[in-house]
């Protein structure tokens, strides 16, 4: 029995294979390469609404707790705030929350692993009884590098001995550096 003989087989690929190989990865990557990056905006958005939740559950929690806003004589407006945590400047890198700052040190809430957003809260007791209390919660970021500052407010309204949605500003980009304007 012989065997036949062995015929060579062709190794590689042909130049027009390749190219063609490489105009289809470049044509997927244009498609995907945005479609990552809008995602990727999505979801640091969606951790802004959880921290300023977050953050309006604990504020609320500890004017339930204390059975009153701030110190000060029954009649006058008592406030509870916390400046820019974490401070400012904003940047695209997430930032650690400094829990040693005047009114978040109070706050029983921890945020794990640091935020791309600033976070301010503002609660008032406009008559000084407690049944009035409204509160803000405020963010603002720079999420893509581009310098333009993305701020979101969201409002709650005492009801009873909780806190209940009460609006919010829309996202809106602006070129300064401070904080939120929408105030009481």
């Amino acid at each position: 029995m012989t065997m036949p003989p062995r015929t060579r087989m062709p190794r590689g690929f042909t130049l027009i294979e390749l190219m063609l190989v490489v105009c289809i990865i470049g044509l997927l990557s244009t498609i995907a390469v945005p479609e990552f990056q809008r995602s990727n905006l999505r979801a640091k958005a969606a951790e802004r609404i959880t921290i300023m939740e977050s953050v309006a559950r604990a504020v609320a929690d500890k004017i339930v707790n204390v059975q009153e806003v701030a110190p000060g004589q029954l009649g006058s407006p008592r406030a509870f705030d916390g400046e820019e945590n974490p401070p400012l400047p904003v940047s695209i890198a997430k930032r650690p929350f400094v829990w040693s700052m005047p009114g978040w040190k109070e706050l029983s809430m921890v945020v794990e692993g640091g935020s791309y957003y600033s976070y301010t809260f503002h609660a008032l007791d406009a008559d000084g009884t407690g049944k009035t209390v409204t509160m803000e919660v405020s963010s603002v970021g720079d999420l893509d590098g581009d310098g333009l500052h993305s701020h979101k407010t969201m409002y709650f309204t005492a009801v009873g001995y909780s806190f209940q949605p009460a609006g919010e500003v829309p996202d809106r980009g602006l070129e300064d550096d401070v904080g939120p304007d929408h105030t009481f």
